[in-house]
């Protein structure tokens, strides 16, 4: 499915376009050319078997019992076969309402302002986090082993509190027809106080718009989303000092792109080395 980022939420909507591409790897489907395409042909095929010896034409009944035949499979094969998968799935259908609210250009205004705010100061480290782990310090062959193991713990601990942040921040996000007009003063008052970098000055400086939605609900997951975020972008921290203190051990200048080239001069220096000296004793010979 296609995704119309947000503008305001440009962190979120990276992130929401990541998890698009990660459920295509899971999702099953009937609807797809091997599958409905081949039970297509069959159909056609058999009606024309049965227009020759029946002379009767059937293609209508065909198509029809086609079309049943490719829904009843396609909804038996996207049944979960384990819990993960029963996870993964529910967490898609989350993903999806964010999806649809962004398609139609109002995710900003269906999020309550504060939820979208933590969801955004979230997506933000998340990204921070994922360049720095998808770098040739973190991801090369050179990477010492316990690093790589960091590494693959880093990203599957700020996969699952993005996917914890965004199922808590959907309990503000209004459904069609729901109202959008709620006093919360004294919640946005407390979150006036949350300390996320610049990401969310909005909120620590600035008002909840005029035109800001106000989810009543916010006060249930204000909490826990804060945390979420705090934690986000502790680690966010702690992996940019790692990687400016620890990491020049193993990269310095024996590693990565440095290395590459210091042994392309290498080579270099010493093929005219080696024709120099090639040289030299062609001219001792001649003159001999």
């Amino acid at each position: 499915m296609d995704l119309t980022p947000s503008k305001k939420l440009p962190y979120f909507s990276e992130y929401v376009a990541h998890e698009l591409a990660e459920s295509k790897k899971w999702k099953r489907s009937a609807w797809t050319w091997p599958i409905a395409g081949g039970a297509f042909l069959v159909a056609g095929l058999a009606s024309m078997l049965l227009f020759r010896v029946t002379g009767f034409w059937t293609p209508p009944v065909l198509m029809i019992g086609w079309g049943v035949g490719v829904a009843m499979l396609d909804k038996w094969m996207k049944k979960p076969r384990s819990s993960d998968e029963q996870y993964l799935r529910e967490l898609d259908s989350i993903v999806m309402r964010y999806v649809e609210s962004m398609n139609f250009r109002r995710l900003h205004r269906d999020l309550d302002y504060t939820a979208a705010q933590l969801l955004e100061a979230s997506a933000y480290y998340w990204s921070k986090v994922r360049i720095q782990m998808n770098s040739p310090g973190w991801n090369s062959d050179s990477t010492p082993a316990h690093l790589r193991a960091v590494r693959v713990q880093t990203l599957q601990a700020i996969d699952e509190a993005m996917r914890e942040q965004i199922a808590l921040c959907a309990r503000c996000l209004a459904v069609p027809g729901q109202k959008r007009s709620t006093d919360l003063r004294d919640v946005i008052e407390d979150a006036l106080g949350i300390d996320v970098d610049k990401v969310l000055d909005s909120i620590r400086k600035g008002t909840v718009g005029k035109n800001g939605f106000q989810s009543e609900r916010l006060p249930e997951i204000f909490e826990p989303a804060r945390q979420l975020a705090e934690r986000l972008k502790m680690l966010s921290g702690e992996i940019d000092k790692m990687s400016f203190e620890n990491l020049q051990k193993y990269q310095g200048a024996g590693t990565g792109a440095t290395s590459a080239i210091d042994a392309a001069l290498r080579g270099m220096q010493e093929i005219r080395q080696a024709e120099g000296e090639l040289s030299q004793d062609q001219h001792i010979t001649d003159r001999l």
